[in-house]
């Protein structure tokens, strides 16, 4: 049977398929749910229209009434309804849009410095473990089981003492290891300081601000002590402490990332079983690229 998930086609048996379907559905429940809450939020902050509203509705009846405009309540109430309600909703309806629009345009903004952010990371971790004879080539901070499995053979080779020296041609020109170290050092401070700046503009999406910048400190801490360490080591020191500070780091910098891309994770879990079910079970067919692959599942 086929299913279609994330824009992919997939054929898979039939009682999966409709295992699938649920998921989905219950995905879109939770998507709706999520906007109707929003609508919610935005309608609280409308107090002060209604107000006015009644103000000027009760302004209306006053003068309508002395005018004899009216002879019961009532009919001072259905005279006035269109204005009370039209009033409410065409600004409750500008007000969802504007924000919902607003919302999008730093939706945007933020994935772009999350993937920027992602990509720093993974490489900063990548050329603190070349440093130390480590080399590591797949994606490290995309998920938790990323990191987990990272830092599973990292500590291993920490373990074994396994320093085969790799190439040395990953260095720059006229640049031995340690300036090679604090320059990446360097650069990846003023990467973290420039989501900080961000997380301080107060436009993340889906996290708290005061939360997440206490996140981003410890980091920010560890590179600045790590830089005034460098000149004192030995070529020795320098590739021990090099593993050892990736690994150190990467335990925090794990708790920032996800900060970030909080928007596009809310159900992740749920969706994890979903691509592990069609990996293991379902072929991929369409010409279309298959997205689950981006995700590494084993």
């Amino acid at each position: 049977m086929k299913v279609r998930y994330n824009r992919c086609w997939y054929e898979i048996n039939t009682k999966d398929a409709f295992w699938i379907l649920g998921q989905e559905l219950w995905l879109a429940n939770r998507r709706l749910l999520r906007g109707f809450k929003r609508i919610f939020i935005y309608s609280k902050q409308l107090w002060i229209v209604v107000f006015s509203a009644i103000v000027f509705s009760a302004a209306i009846l006053i003068l309508g009434f002395s005018l004899e405009k009216y002879d019961t309540l009532y009919d001072g109430l259905w005279d006035i309804k269109l204005f009370f309600f039209s009033s409410i909703f065409i600004v409750l309806f500008g007000n969802i849009v504007s924000s919902e629009t607003r919302r999008r345009q730093l939706l945007k903004i933020q994935h772009l410095k999350y993937i920027s952010f992602l990509f720093e990371s993974d490489q900063y971790i990548i050329s603190l473990c070349r440093i130390g004879g480590f080399e590591y080539e797949s994606d490290i901070f995309l998920t938790e089981e990323h990191l987990n499995r990272f830092t599973e053979v990292l500590e291993s080779h920490i373990r074994l003492g396994s320093m085969v020296k790799v190439d040395s041609n990953y260095l720059p020109k006229h640049m031995d290891e340690k300036i090679f170290m604090k320059s990446i050092c360097d650069s990846y401070f003023n990467k973290l300081q420039e989501i900080k700046n961000y997380m301080n503009s107060g436009d993340l999406v889906g996290s708290d601000n005061y939360y997440a910048r206490s996140y981003i400190d410890y980091p920010l801490d560890e590179i600045r002590s790590e830089k005034i360490i460098i000149d004192s080591l030995t070529d020795t020191e320098l590739e021990r402490e090099a593993l050892g500070f990736a690994n150190h780091i990467s335990a925090l910098l794990i708790h920032v990332i996800p900060q970030l891309r909080r928007p596009w994770r809310w159900d992740f879990a749920r969706n994890q079983n979903i691509r592990r079910l069609l990996k293991n079970k379902g072929v991929h067919i369409g010409r279309e690229f298959d997205r689950n692959e981006y995700w590494q599942i084993e």
